[in-house]
């Protein structure tokens, strides 16, 4: 496997049996790792707690060092973030051809800069197999587009459709996108297969216990927010009318994962930081595994498009948990995936009014979930284990 060097991490080594090349981005990696927000740290009080003004410096700096980057370079990069790594990656990648003998090669993403390295492989090995993988669509995504589309438009097409032309089998995640793809480049839809997101298993045994034992009941949302497909507005809002009910005192509501773009929606909630709403920020995949496990109700805010299906809806799936599932439209991929699901309630932004009917209809979910027994949801899972989604690769690259 080849992919992107970080800082601390060795350019080579044996996870699990895969052999690791990491390659590229040592000094853009590490003036990242200088300048993230972690880095502008603020005083600390006796209580290795952050003062106020620490944070509120740290939350400025960090705003300011973002601001000055989606002004600059994020304005002229293509195709996205990790273009500066394509150089080194073809390098090592090609190595690896020249001395191995490989059946297939995949490429993965994102980044679009991996399809990128696997078009340069795949003109100089025409023989091996190439499979693109894709999780997120590249060129008709308008809304969280992956570099500047009034420069890049017409051009990210002409590129994806070269991929396409040029890969001998591509893998996406949902029926939609397929649907989607076909339609644009309708000579490469035989080409195209639904492969699901898989089921991760974490061990986060070792990990120390995130909240304390006591009767609260917490809401918990994984994931990274963004203000125009993933926005955390209706769920704050239906959180406040929560909190004026029976169960208001025992809720808590907990974000794992960046806020990126959405620090306005939690500025009319200052009151509640830290009480009642918690802003964990990133964490380790164990503790998101973790929190998940000890949630009360699992929350998914679904994506604005129909094109992408988190794959942490299978791991909330996996818990059995009731699942709180906030959509903005009757197309979002989740309801689709949550219709199986008995423990879920969907919530459809600006149809679903708050009125006091509907949040008691809230309540009664959140302290009586329906049930799925046992087997039922485990045959239902098989779909997205590992040996299901390994297989389906494995038919796929089969020369």
């Amino acid at each position: 496997m080849v992919c992107g060097w970080g800082p601390g991490l060795p350019e080579n080594e044996i996870l699990n049996g895969v052999n690791i090349y990491r390659t590229g981005g040592k000094i853009t990696e590490f003036l990242r790792n200088r300048l993230s927000i972690k880095k502008l740290s603020g005083k600390k009080t006796p209580g290795n707690q952050e003062s106020s003004a620490g944070i509120s410096v740290r939350h400025k700096a960090g705003r300011l060092i973002k601001c000055f980057h989606d002004h600059t370079w994020k304005k002229v990069y293509w195709p996205d973030y990790a273009c500066l790594w394509y150089f080194s990656a073809v390098k090592k990648a090609g190595q690896l051809l020249t001395e191995n003998c490989y059946d297939s090669f995949i490429t993965v993403s994102i980044p679009f800069t991996s399809h990128l390295i696997g078009f340069n492989l795949k003109k100089k090995y025409p023989q091996i197999k190439w499979l693109v993988d894709i999780g997120d669509p590249f060129c008709f995504l308008e809304k969280t587009p992956t570099n500047n589309h009034i420069f890049y438009k017409k051009l990210n097409y002409k590129c994806e459709r070269e991929i396409f032309n040029q890969s001998d089998v591509i893998a996406v995640t949902t029926k939609p996108t397929l649907e989607k793809y076909a339609e644009l480049f309708p000579e490469n839809t035989s080409k195209i297969y639904v492969i699901p997101p898989l089921l991760s298993q974490i061990n986060n045994e070792s990990i120390s216990p995130l909240f304390p034992k006591n009767q609260k009941l917490r809401l918990v949302f994984i994931g990274t927010l963004y203000k125009n497909i993933r926005s955390p507005g209706y769920l704050l809002f239906l959180f406040s009318k929560l909190l004026n009910t029976n169960i208001g005192d025992r809720l808590e509501l907990h974000f794992f994962g960046s806020i990126h773009d959405c620090h306005d929606f939690f500025d009319k909630y200052q009151a509640l930081l830290g009480t009642k709403i918690f802003l964990h920020g990133q964490v380790s995949r164990e503790k998101a595994a973790q929190a998940i496990k000890k949630s009360d109700v699992l929350i998914n805010i679904g994506n604005s498009t129909s094109y992408q299906l988190p794959s942490k809806v299978v791991e909330y799936a996996s818990t059995g948990k009731p699942v709180l599932n906030l959509v903005t439209t009757n197309y979002d991929s989740s309801i689709s995936f949550f219709k199986m699901y008995q423990p879920s309630m969907n919530l459809l932004e600006y149809r679903d009014s708050l009125f006091a009917e509907r949040i008691k209809e809230v309540v009664k979910f959140i302290e009586n979930p329906p049930h799925l027994d046992s087997a039922t949801l485990q045959q239902w899972l098989s779909q997205f284990k590992i040996e299901a989604v390994a297989s389906s690769y494995f038919r796929l690259v089969r020369p």
